[in-house]
């Protein structure tokens, strides 16, 4: 498969999963060069905060972004384009999926999942926030998991920590959550594969024994921002 990275982002709305995933194609655009990336949107449940809404940005940055297969992006219609096929057929690609926040949402993978069974180093990761209300539990979490990989017909491989409270995010708050998060992991036998942290925000690797990973955020209201209509 020439040493290319599949990678599958899901988790429960609010989760974070679409910012997770904009900067996982981000930072492998720029370690990888020599490749071709592609972000696939596959959310078609939630009209808010998609990645889709950074194609601008990301093509810019020589990723292909690959959504809805109409012409118009802010569409809420449950259509998906046949560009998808391309990049299973294309080995050349690292391609990362940003998949709908809830298990319903994963249920677009099963038209895909013998497609992901080809490619053996395919990962898939449940992000979770477990400030937010049904990921709140180690219970929580291993039932959202539970639920979405059924519906999505591919397995997990690991999870994602995406601990925060906005602006509030600091390394207690970071800190509690991987407290949640790890209970919730051990229960799934899934490694934790990295740690979410704002690229903001100062944390050693020395505090955690998984890696972490900066975020640098794109999904936040305009206002916000800071530049109105974006």
């Amino acid at each position: 498969m020439d040493n290319r990275d599949i990678a599958v982002f899901v988790g429960a709305f609010g989760s974070g999963k679409t910012e997770t995933a904009i900067n996982y194609v981000l930072k492998s655009a720029q370690s990888n060069p020599e490749k071709k990336h592609a972000l696939v949107d596959l959310d078609i449940v939630n009209p808010y905060f998609r990645s889709r809404e950074e194609e601008q940005y990301l093509t810019e940055r020589n990723i292909r972004v690959i959504c809805t297969s109409l012409d118009s992006r802010q569409a809420d219609l449950p259509a998906l384009s046949p560009e998808i096929f391309s990049v299973f057929q294309d080995t050349s690609y690292n391609a990362v999926f940003d998949v709908g926040g809830d298990p319903n949402g994963a249920r677009v993978l099963g038209r895909y999942h013998q497609y992901f069974e080809a490619e053996p180093a395919y990962q898939m990761y449940l992000v979770v926030n477990p400030y937010r209300p049904m990921t709140g539990t180690p219970q929580g979490i291993v039932d959202m998991a539970n639920s979405i990989v059924p519906r999505s017909r591919i397995r997990l491989t690991g999870i994602v920590c995406n601990a925060h409270m906005k602006a509030e995010t600091d390394l207690p708050i970071i800190k509690r959550g991987y407290e949640i998060v790890k209970q919730s992991a051990d229960a799934l036998q899934l490694p934790i594969s990295f740690i979410c942290v704002p690229e903001w925000l100062q944390v050693s690797q020395e505090e955690f024994a998984e890696p972490l990973f900066p975020l640098q955020l794109f999904m936040m209201p305009f206002w916000e921002k800071g530049q109105p209509g974006k």
